[in-house]
C-alpha cells in the first residue's frame, strides 16, 4: 500500500501540470467536472474543475482508485468515452408528441448556432426550450422538466441494439448507461454489458400533459380512419377521398353517426358520404364508405398528418396515431381506442388487443395505453401478406383498465372472459427481483408469519409478480397495526409472539415469561422497546418494498442484445437535471451529457494521461485465478488503461534488507538534517549531513527531470518511421494469428492504439522526432510484459484480452457457452435438464463435477438459466 502511494506522489511531482488525489476524498465530479447554479449571482451556472481537466495537458494520478464509489467512477468513465442514441431514436416529449432525436438536435443547434458550445468532437446546446418526461428513481415518479441541454457527438463504427419484453427497442453507443436491476439494487450498466434475461427499469404510466382537445366525436372518427380508414387522392382527376370500410353494418352507421360531427367541426359543414357494398368472392359482405371533399381532404392533412401518405404510396405501413391524438384530453383518447378497437381490434382464446401492419402505430397505441395505465407489449407476426405488429394488453389490472375503454364493444364479454383466467392464472407478467422477495420473507419472519411458499420462489431462484407482493405487504401493514395496538393497551401476550425470546434475552424463556406475568416493570420496558426495535426493521423493509411495488416503476426482461453498423456522423443525447433520467416507450432511459463527457469545462478542454493504483481485494494478489477478477475496478474502465502492472510483496531476503536499508537511511538523513539546523550543540558537521543524503539521492535530480518531462511534451512531437510502422503492423497481424490458432484473442485494437501511444512515448523520452524501429520493440516489450502479468489465462497459460472486457478468459467463456448448449439441447424434448444429465453430456468436452457445479452457478447469477425445481434447470 505504501509502496504504489510513494510511486504516485513520485510520478506527479515529475510530471508537469499534476494532480494527485486518493480513495474516497475523490467524487466523480472531482475526477472531471461539475456544473452547478450559481446561488449568488444571476441563476446561471458556475463549472467546477475536476482533476482531469485542471490536470489537461499532464498527469492525474488516483491513489486508492478501487477505494472510489463505483458509481462515481462512472464519471470517468464518462470522460473516456462516448454515450448517446441513434439518430433514429424517438423520444417523447412531455405533451405526448414523439420526435427522433436527431432531427430534434439537429435542427435546434443549426437553429442556435451563436449558442452552441464546443467541445471534444461535441456540440452542446443549453436550455433547448423542450420539455420531457423526467424520471425520479428515488420516489419511482415521472416528473415533467426542461431540458437543460441537448448535444451531438462524433459517432463510433458500431452501437448496440437492446430489445425489451414490451417489443421496444434502444438504439445506444456501447458504453451508453442502461439502467437495470444488478446485485439487488437499480444499477447504471455499459449497453455494451446488458445480457438476456437482465432486468431493466420501466415505468407503468406515462402522466402526459393534456392539450385543449379536439372533441369526442373527432377522436372517435380518427380511430376509425386510423384502423380500418383511407385516404386518397388523384389531383389530376381532381379526387380527394377519405373512406373507411368494414364487414360490420353496425359499425359503419356509428362511423356516419359520428362523422357528421367531426365534418361540422372541422370545415363548418355536414359533407355527405356515400356506401357501395362489395359481395363478389367474400363470405361477409364489406360496406365501403368514401367521402369526396377537398377542402375536408387539405384540413385533415393539415390537423392529422399522420394518417396521410408521404409520397404516392398508401399509408397503411406509414400511418401512426395523430399528434392531436397523442396529447388529447383522457375521454378523448379512450374515444380513439374504443374506435381503434372496433376496426382492428383482435381477441384470440388468451390473448387481446390492437393489430396493425405499422410498426410505429403499434408503438404509438402502447403508447397511449401507458397514458392510461394499461401496460401492454408489441409481439411481431409474419403472415403471407406481410409481417403484422400486435399490441397485447397484460395482467389482469391492465385487462380492467381496457374493458372499461372498450365496454360498447359487441365483444367485450369474451374479453371478460380473459380477464377471470388471467385472475385465476395469475398471469401478470410483471415479475419484481428475487431480491425483493428475500426483503418479503425477511418480514415475515421478523413478524413470526409462516409463510412457506415463498421459501419455493426463493429456493427456485423465482421472481414473484406485483399482486402477490401487495398481497404480502397488505398482511405485514395488517400485523403491524395489531402490534401496536397491542403494545398501546399493554398486552405482550400477543406483542412479545415477534419475538425469539430465548435470543433476544440472556434469560431462561420461563423466567421472562413469569416476570412478564409478575408485570416486573424492568422486563415489561425491555421486552417493549425489542417489540418497537423489530416493527421499525419491519417498517423501514416495507417502505422500500412499497417504492417498488406501488411506485410507478416496472421491470422489463432483456430479450435481445446485438451490434449493429453505425454510418451517420453523429450520435445525440439530451440531459434532464437532476434526475438524468427520462421515460419514453414504456422505459427508463439515461442521459448523461456531462462536462465530463463532453471533454469541456466550457471551453476547456480535458486531455489528461491518468496513472491509477489499486489494491487487490484480499490484499494479495493470487495466481490461481485472472488478476482482473482480484481487482474492485469494473473491466470496462480497466480495459481503457494501456498498461497494467502487478506490484508484488518482495520474498527474498536481500531484496527485503535492501528496501530496509534504504528507509533506515532516508530516515537518518532526515534526522541529521534536523539536527544540524535546530541542534548545533549535538555537533553534526554540514559535510555528514551531505554525505549521508548522498546515500539516498535519486540517480537524477527530480527537478531536472521534471523540467525534461516539460521540454519533451511541449517540443517533441514525434512521427512513426516506415520501420517501426512495418515492426507494430506485423507483431499485431502475427499476434491476432497465434491466437485464432489457439483460440484466445491476444490483443485487439486497443491495444494497437496503445502500442502506438507507447512508441511515441519511448521517441518522445529521447527527444527524437522520429519514431524507429528500436522504440516500437520497446513499446512491444512493455505490452507483452505488461499483458503476461494481467491477461494470462490461469487454466490455458495465455494472453486473453477477453479477461479485460468480460471479466472471464475465453476459455470459460467457452464453457459456459457448452453447458449453455447442453442444456438447450436436452430441454428441447423435456421440460427441463437435470444436473446428472447435463454432467452426463459435460464429460464428454472434459468438464468435471465442480466445473459444471460452478458453470451453473455463474449461468444462474446471468440470468441464462433458472432452476424451477432443485436439480434440474431450464434456458430463459
Amino acid at each position: 500500500g505504501t509502496g504504489k502511494s510513494q510511486m504516485l506522489e513520485y510520478a506527479a511531482r515529475l510530471a508537469p501540470k499534476s494532480f494527485y488525489v486518493a480513495g474516497k476524498t475523490v467524487t466523480g465530479a472531482g475526477l472531471t467536472a461539475s456544473a452547478e447554479r450559481d446561488e449568488f449571482g444571476e441563476g446561471g451556472w458556475v463549472i467546477k474543475a475536476g482533476v482531469l481537466v485542471l490536470a489537461s495537458g499532464g498527469l492525474a494520478a488516483v491513489d486508492e482508485f478501487d477505494k472510489i464509489d463505483a458509481k462515481e467512477r462512472q464519471a470517468l468513465h464518462e470522460a473516456m468515452e462516448q454515450q448517446s442514441y441513434h439518430y433514429d431514436f424517438e423520444i417523447m416529449l412531455a405533451d405526448g408528441r414523439k420526435v427522433k432525436i436527431g432531427e430534434l438536435v439537429d435542427k435546434l443547434i443549426e437553429e442556435n448556432r451563436d449558442k452552441v458550445i464546443l467541445g471534444k468532437n461535441t456540440e452542446i446546446l443549453k436550455n433547448p426550450g423542450v420539455e420531457l418526461l423526467a424520471y425520479d428513481l428515488e420516489k419511482k415518479e415521472v416528473v415533467k422538466v426542461k431540458a437543460d441541454r441537448v448535444s451531438r457527438h462524433v459517432a463510433p463504427k458500431e452501437i448496440v441494439e437492446i430489445l425489451f419484453s414490451n417489443g421496444r427497442a434502444i438504439k445506444v453507443t456501447p458504453e451508453h448507461p442502461i439502467m437495470v436491476w444488478k446485485d439487488g439494487e437499480v444499477r447504471e450498466v455499459p449497453a455494451e454489458e446488458v445480457r438476456i434475461g437482465d432486468l431493466a427499469v420501466g415505468v407503468n404510466l406515462h402522466p402526459l400533459e393534456e392539450g385543449e382537445g379536439i372533441g369526442v366525436h373527432v377522436a372517435k372518427v380518427l380511430g376509425f380512419l386510423a384502423s380500418e380508414g383511407h385516404v386518397y387522392k388523384n389531383e389530376k382527376n381532381g379526387v380527394y377521398e377519405i373512406g373507411f370500410s368494414n364487414t360490420s353494418k353496425k359499425l359503419i352507421e356509428e362511423f356516419i353517426d359520428a362523422f357528421k360531427e367531426f365534418s361540422k367541426q372541422l370545415v363548418g359543414k355536414e359533407i355527405k358520404a356515400s356506401i357501395s357494398v362489395l359481395k363478389k368472392n367474400r363470405k361477409k359482405p364489406l360496406y365501403v364508405v368514401r367521402i369526396t371533399s377537398k377542402e375536408l381532404y387539405d384540413t385533415m392533412k393539415k390537423k392529422f398528418p399522420e394518417l396521410f401518405p408521404k409520397g404516392e404510396t398508401r399509408p397503411a405501413k406509414e400511418k401512426r396515431v395523430p399528434n392531436a391524438i397523442m396529447r388529447a384530453p383522457r375521454e378523448e383518447k379512450i374515444a380513439f381506442l374504443n374506435t381503434f378497437f372496433k376496426g382492428d381490434g383482435f381477441i384470440s382464446p388468451l390473448r387481446t388487443g390492437f393489430i396493425t401492419s405499422s410498426e410505429k402505430m403499434a408503438e404509438d397505441l402502447q403508447d397511449l395505453l401507458y397514458s392510461l395505465g394499461v401496460y401492454s407489449y408489441i409481439a411481431k407476426e409474419e403472415r403471407e401478406a406481410g409481417v403484422y405488429y400486435k399490441v397485447i394488453v397484460s395482467g389482469p389490472e391492465s385487462l380492467k383498465a381496457f374493458l372499461s375503454i372498450i365496454e360498447d364493444d359487441p365483444r367485450s364479454e369474451r374479453v371478460h372472459k380473459l380477464l377471470k383466467k388471467a385472475i385465476k392464472k395469475a398471469n401478470h407478467k410483471d415479475p419484481l427481483p428475487k431480491e425483493l422477495v428475500k426483503l418479503i420473507k425477511e418480514s415475515l419472519k421478523l413478524l413470526r408469519i409462516d409463510e412457506g411458499k415463498l421459501d419455493k420462489n426463493l429456493e427456485r431462484g423465482q421472481n414473484i409478480h406485483r399482486e402477490r407482493a401487495k398481497q404480502f405487504t397488505r398482511l405485514i401493514e395488517q400485523e403491524i397495526k395489531r402490534i401496536e395496538e397491542a403494545l398501546q393497551k399493554n398486552d405482550l401476550k400477543r406483542a412479545r409472539k415477534i419475538l425469539r425470546i430465548s435470543k433476544e434475552f440472556e434469560i431462561p424463556p420461563s423466567t421472562l415469561r413469569y416476570r412478564l406475568e409478575k408485570g416486573d416493570p424492568e422486563t415489561v420496558r425491555l421486552v417493549k422497546e425489542k417489540i418497537w426495535e423489530h416493527l421499525e426493521k419491519v417498517k423501514k423493509n416495507l417502505r422500500y418494498l412499497k417504492g417498488f411495488i406501488e411506485g410507478n416503476i416496472r421491470f422489463l426482461r432483456v430479450k435481445d442484445v446485438r451490434r449493429i453498423p453505425y454510418e451517420r456522423e453523429w450520435v445525440y443525447d439530451v440531459t434532464v437535471e437532476p434526475y438524468h433520467l427520462f421515460v419514453t416507450g414504456g422505459l427508463v432511459l439515461h442521459n448523461t451529457v456531462s462536462v465530463a463527457k463532453a471533454g469541456i469545462v466550457t471551453r476547456f478542454k480535458a486531455e489528461t494521461s491518468i496513472l491509477a493504483a489499486a489494491n487487490p481485494k484480499f490484499g494479495r494478489f493470487s495466481e490461481d485465478e485472472p488478476i482482473i477478477n482480484q481487482i474492485s475496478v469494473e473491466p470496462t474502465i480497466l480495459n481503457r488503461f494501456d498498461l497494467m502492472f502487478v506490484i508484488r510483496e518482495v520474498k527474498t531476503a536481500d531484496e527485503d534488507r535492501k528496501i530496509a536499508s534504504h528507509i533506515l537511511k532516508t530516515h537518518k538523513a532526515g534526522q541529521m538534517r534536523v539536527q544540524y539546523e535546530k541542534s548545533p550543540e549535538a555537533k553534526v558537521t554540514k559535510e555528514e549531513v551531505e554525505e549521508a543524503e548522498e546515500v539516498v539521492k535519486p540517480a537524477i535530480d527530480p527537478e531536472l527531470l521534471r523540467k525534461y518531462v516539460a521540454y519533451a511534451r511541449t517540443h517533441v512531437f514525434p512521427v512513426l518511421s516506415p520501420e517501426a510502422e512495418e515492426e507494430l503492423l506485423n507483431f499485431y497481424v502475427e499476434l491476432r494469428e497465434r491466437g485464432r490458432e489457439k483460440q484466445t484473442v491476444p490483443i485487439n485494437a486497443r491495444q494497437m492504439e496503445a502500442l502506438i501511444r507507447l512508441a511515441e512515448a519511448s521517441a518522445r523520452v529521447r527527444l527524437s522526432p522520429i519514431i524507429t524501429k528500436e522504440d516500437a520493440q520497446r513499446a512491444k516489450e512493455l505490452l507483452i510484459y505488461s499483458m503476461e502479468e494481467v491477461l494470462k489465462d490461469p487454466s490455458t497459460g495465455q494472453i486473453d484480452v477477453d479477461i479485460l472486457y468480460t471479466g472471464m478468459p475465453k476459455s470459460k467463456v467457452q464453457k459456459l457457452k457448452t453447458v449453455l448448449n447442453i442444456i438447450r439441447s436436452i430441454t428441447q424434448t423435456q421440460e427441463m435438464a437435470s444436473f446428472d444429465e447435463i454432467m452426463a453430456e459435460a464429460s464428454m468436452y472434459r468438464l468435471d463435477k465442480d466445473e459444471v457445479e460452478e458453470i451453473i452457478e455463474e449461468l444462474k447469477r446471468r440470468g441464462d438459466i433458472i432452476e424451477p425445481k432443485r436439480g434440474y434447470y431450464t434456458p430463459v
